[in-house]
């Protein structure tokens, strides 16, 4: 994995990744600012400083999994997630990369997460991942949630429904994904 000790590491890392891939350069990127960032994806730990270079076929409607807070629903809905397993053992190179790029980042503060120990975590209040997409003017004004079946609603009016890469054009669309969003 790729681990850095910042947002800002991680936005550099993507600009230097576009110089180098002018055809399909990054132009967006996810970073984890916590020891776990919880994750619907229950299968996967991700740890600090988790650096993920991506390319938005149309950074002007950047695809988002999910954004802001999590409604009631949401957290009812995915409350066994996280509650079972163990986090990397210390020889990982997982927790390695993770407490690397924390110890750079915040010296000897405790990591706050035992290697090998059980995971135990609920779902947070809020997404638990950082992120941002090249040369995209964000409006701070605006907050987000996401709810249970991944449907993201701004308090300025505006509804994002989650594109399912799994599901086709013709479900998606039923569902009410933007066309634009589907552009790959």
């Amino acid at each position: 994995g790729h681990h850095v000790a910042s947002a800002a590491a991680c936005c550099d890392a993507c600009a230097a990744h576009a110089k180098k891939s002018p055809k399909r350069p990054c132009n967006s990127w996810v970073f984890c600012y916590k020891p776990h960032c919880w994750s619907a994806d229950n299968g996967n730990t991700h740890l600090f400083g988790e650096c993920w270079l991506k390319w938005q076929s149309d950074a002007a409607h950047p695809l988002y999994g999910q954004r802001g807070a999590y409604t009631d629903g949401y957290r009812r809905a995915n409350r066994d997630k996280h509650l079972n397993g163990k986090y990397p053992e210390a020889s990982n190179p997982e927790w390695v990369g993770a407490t690397k790029a924390w110890g750079e980042a915040h010296g000897t503060a405790p990591f706050g997460v035992a290697p090998g120990s059980r995971r135990n975590q609920s779902v947070p209040t809020h997404v638990s991942w950082m992120g941002g997409v090249m040369g995209a003017t964000v409006d701070l004004h605006v907050s987000w949630t996401t709810d249970e079946h991944g449907t993201m609603r701004s308090s300025a009016g505006d509804t994002i429904v989650d594109y399912r890469p799994w599901e086709s054009r013709e479900q998606n669309l039923k569902r009410g994904v933007k066309p634009e969003q589907m552009k790959f």
